[in-house]
């Protein structure tokens, strides 16, 4: 079954500080270790900012990854960690199993 992971994240003042040639320097070269992951069953759904005008709205961005298994994520998670993204954003980070609707509402009435 697949595995889905959701982020949501906002810059911190470290990352604000950086030039932009800084930025893209960090963001290519943790593109640059994400590399196996991706070859390797994650894939990106959506990515995108937040519409900050929306009830509830929280964070600045977002990002939807489908991942092939729980190890792909464990994988996601160890590389993105150790390329420093937790240094430069506030993130709040979901993963999870995928089920249907039925089977859902069953673990929000057990919860």
């Amino acid at each position: 079954m697949p595995h889905f992971m959701v982020e949501l994240y906002q810059p911190k003042p470290s990352w604000l500080a950086l030039t932009p040639a800084a930025r893209h320097a960090f963001l290519e070269d943790l593109v640059t270790s994400l590399a196996p992951v991706l070859e390797n069953g994650a894939s990106a759904i959506a990515l995108g900012a937040a519409d900050p005008s929306k009830p509830q709205s929280a964070n600045r961005f977002f990002a939807l990854w489908q991942l092939r298994d729980e190890a792909t994520s464990h994988d996601m998670l160890r590389i993105t960690l150790a390329g420093g993204w937790y240094d430069y954003f506030d993130t709040i980070t979901v993963v999870g199993e995928s089920c249907e609707l039925p089977d859902h509402l069953e673990q929000l009435v057990a919860a």
